[in-house]
C-alpha cells in the first residue's frame, strides 16, 4: 500500500493505493494518528484489495483524534465488501475527492 498525504482547502487528503491488508494496516493507522487536521478525506480510488485487517484500519480511521473522516473513490467491489461485512454505514462515502471536501461545508 502506498499513501500520498497532502492538504487541500484546509482538509488533509490521504490517497491510498494498492492492497490494504494485515501486512500494512498498522501503517495506515499510524499515518492517520500523525494527521493533525480535524477534517480528513481518505481517497480509496487506487485501492485494489481490502482484507479484514484493512477494514479494521478504516473503522479505526473513523475514530482518529476526534477528526471527521470522509471517504471517496471506493471501487464497487470494495464497497460491496463493506456492505457484506455490515460496516458500510460507518463510512461517509463520496464519488470524488472534491465532493468529499465540499461535504465538510454542508451539514450532515
Amino acid at each position: 500500500m502506498d499513501i500520498e498525504a497532502l492538504e487541500k482547502d484546509g482538509v488533509a487528503i490521504l490517497r491510498l493505493s494498492g492492497e490494504i491488508n494485515m501486512d500494512n494496516a498498522a501503517s495506515l493507522q499510524r499515518s492517520l494518528q500523525r494527521c493533525m487536521q480535524s477534517r480528513i478525506v481518505i481517497d480509496m480510488a487506487g485501492v485494489t484489495l481490502l482484507d479484514s485487517a484493512g477494514i479494521g484500519a478504516l473503522i479505526a480511521a473513523t475514530r482518529t483524534n476526534g477528526a471527521t473522516v470522509k471517504f471517496c473513490g471506493i471501487r464497487t467491489a470494495i464497497f460491496r465488501l463493506l456492505e457484506l461485512t455490515k460496516v458500510d454505514n460507518l463510512f461517509r462515502a463520496y464519488t470524488t475527492e472534491d465532493d468529499a471536501i465540499a461535504a465538510f461545508s454542508r451539514p450532515d
